[in-house]
């Protein structure tokens, strides 16, 4: 059951649906015994999952509130600090969200001596993910937009690499945040090609066909951008969110 819900997880953020996504994440990890968080990947995932659904979502608030859980965990205090770093950051609290970065390096240091079993992709390459992630949206609220999107090719690269499993370990694609910061520095050809990258591996994802349509229209492509935003529309129709961008 708690495998089945994990799926409607990442179902549900595929289509934009934040309360479904919550709901089923919370379902997972409301499961999670203490005694198992400390011994388990798998329960360590389930429970960071809560934290992410708000963050790729833009749920701001609700990040700042959660309750902390695995506090010592290395990737959870890992994962705690990536989704407050990246709240704080969209909020223009540098100072804050440095401190935080600072703090997730520090996890991501003690990740690589941590064993435990059920990981499929080792938790120090996740949060060595979720590093160059933060680094890409401090960047980005500085107004850094090259170092920005550097930051986000490392971080593509990173889940590039990582393990197939189904649900992904890693629940959002970084191509959405390089595609954005991508078109934000005057590229929409560079940005085309990414998002059309990540359609490769994410059919029909409404946040990459959202920017695939923005980057076509940026280049004058009227006809398939019309295309994007009609198959965009499609696969948002269960949505409660609207976007702006590939990614809040």
């Amino acid at each position: 059951p708690g495998h089945a819900s994990d799926f409607i997880r990442f179902a549900a953020t595929s289509q934009g649906n934040y309360q479904r996504a919550i709901t089923s994440a919370r379902a997972v990890a409301g499961g999670v015994t203490q005694e198992r968080l400390l011994v388990n990947g798998r329960a360590q995932l389930a429970v960071a999952n809560v934290w992410l659904v708000n963050k790729i979502f833009g749920k701001w608030d609700a990040v700042l509130a959660e309750k902390r859980r695995g506090e010592g965990i290395a990737y959870l205090d890992g994962i705690w600090h990536y989704t407050r770093g990246s709240a704080l950051a969209a909020r223009g609290d540098l100072v804050g969200a440095t401190r935080e970065l600072d703090e997730l390096r520090r996890a991501a240091a003690r990740a690589a001596s941590e064993k435990v079993r059920g990981f499929v992709n080792p938790p120090a390459t996740l949060l060595a993910l979720a590093t160059e992630g933060l680094v890409g949206e401090i960047a980005e609220t500085r107004g850094e937009t090259a170092q920005a999107v550097e930051a986000y090719e490392r971080a593509v690269a990173l889940q590039d690499g990582l393990r197939f499993i189904e649900p992904p370990d890693w629940p959002q694609p970084m191509r959405l945040y390089l595609g954005a910061a991508l078109l934000r520095s005057g590229a929409p050809q560079a940005a085309e090609q990414i998002y059309s990258e990540d359609l490769a591996w994410n059919q029909n994802s409404g946040w990459a066909l959202h920017g695939l349509a923005q980057s076509l229209r940026e280049q004058g492509k009227v006809e398939e951008a019309a295309k994007a935003e009609a198959d965009f529309r499609k696969s948002w129709q269960s949505a409660d969110v609207a976007l702006t961008a590939s990614r809040f």
